[in-house]
């Protein structure tokens, strides 16, 4: 998605780019919220595409309203695609968390 396909939300986009611009020199972490309607899912689309364009990891959750209230309901969405190689170099720990977290 190209920012000529968004309109009328230039100042967003262009925070967009300055978080797109900022991650490139360090890990970087982006919330979308906000009021139900207002294009929140239009926003976190430009930056996905902008950020996967880059070479950026994009780790994404989205719970449906009812699991939006459950502190640990994102945690399968957000680490699914990690690849295993990835998790298999974590202190054992955090492997265990994480293979806990994937498990469906």
């Amino acid at each position: 998605m190209t920012s000529a396909e968004v309109i009328g939300r230039s100042a967003e986009l262009a925070a967009i780019e300055r978080f797109l611009s900022r991650a490139a020199e360090a890990q970087a972490a982006l919330v979308v919220e906000g009021a139900a309607g207002i294009g929140k899912t239009t926003l976190w689309e430009a930056v996905r595409v902008g950020a996967t364009e880059r070479g950026h990891t994009v780790l994404s959750s989205r719970p449906a309203l009812g699991e939006s209230g459950l502190a640990l309901a994102g945690l399968g969405d957000l680490f699914a695609e990690i690849p295993d190689d990835t998790i298999d170099e974590l202190p054992d720990p955090q492997r265990r968390a994480l293979g806990a977290a994937r498990s469906k």
